[in-house]
């Protein structure tokens, strides 16, 4: 090969060298843009279904708060006023009503105001349902941080524990829980760990109690729907959850203790045999729930 030929065919190979990291840094920057543009629409979508969550719950507290005002206006109306009752000479009659039915203004005092120290909390957790799975996320609040657990949070004073679990539902998934019921209920202790020098090494940073225990939860289980056609769970709250998938019951059930939300591995031991998907176990929560 001539000298003239060699340096062509070296430049020929630049040139296909240069256009090769063209098309690669092209492949990039598409790819860049497509995931930012696929980020923009996961934030519409969040924000979208957010604001129709936020609309569903605020119609449901001014429902609720419209119910309460009509029950405190009719237990007013049904109580006579001191004025009347002394212009009627029925004072003995207002005493002994008042002392029956108390006034419904005052907030009621605990039964015991001395007994301050740590109390059980209730827990909702929701078993939402899909083509034979279930919705089930990574934890990434403190409490449980890591571990598989379904959608779910605290119940709220005055709440029901379905309305608990259609509000926790959707402000966590973006979902519309469909065909809420009541399923099992479970009694979850978090106890302290030891860690290899023997100290308490606790899964909380509450203090540590009697008998080794941080946390005491009672948690209701609530079993409803999501049709397929719903749309995908996002991860609404994504600092508390790192996202969310769809696995089987077995599937879950077979994953590593340590992997799994306590709540989850409560109903696995306190409820064994149960499936959500089975009309026998939900048959079987019916005759519970119905017993005296």
């Amino acid at each position: 090969m001539s000298d003239n030929e060699s340096v062509s065919s070296h430049g020929s190979y630049v040139d296909y060298l240069r256009t090769l990291e063209g098309r690669n840094q092209e492949a990039k920057r598409a790819a860049r843009e497509k995931r930012q543009e696929e980020a923009a629409k996961l934030d519409q979508v969040r924000a979208h279904r957010r604001e129709a969550a936020e609309q569903r719950m605020k119609a449901r507290a001014d429902a609720k708060a419209e119910q309460t005002q009509s029950h405190l206006k009719n237990s007013k109306d049904a109580q006579p006023s001191v004025a009347e009752a002394a212009k009627n000479g029925k004072m003995s009659d207002l005493k002994e009503k008042e002392e029956k039915s108390p006034n419904l203004n005052v907030a009621p005092q605990p039964r015991n105001p001395s007994n301050t120290g740590p109390c059980v909390r209730v827990g909702v957790a929701a078993m939402l349902r899909r083509n034979g799975r279930l919705c089930i996320g990574t934890r990434l609040a403190s409490h449980g941080r890591g571990l598989q657990a379904l959608p779910g949070g605290h119940l709220e004073m005055g709440e029901s524990v379905i309305e608990c679990a259609l509000r926790e539902v959707e402000e966590e998934t973006g979902l519309v829980m469909q065909n809420p019921v009541l399923g099992p209920v479970t009694n979850d202790i978090w106890r302290a760990e030891k860690a290899s020098d023997g100290s308490a090494a606790s899964v909380s940073p509450q203090p540590e109690l009697e008998g080794g225990v941080v946390k005491h939860y009672v948690t209701f289980f609530v079993i409803g729907d999501s049709p397929e056609g719903e749309g995908e769970a996002v991860a609404m709250e994504p600092d508390k959850c790192q996202g969310w998938e769809w696995r089987t019951w077995d599937a879950i059930k077979s994953h590593p203790r340590n992997t799994v939300f306590l709540p989850i591995l409560s109903l696995i031991d306190q409820w064994p045999g149960f499936d959500p998907f089975s009309p026998a176990s939900l048959g079987a929560i019916d005759s519970w729930k119905m017993a005296p």
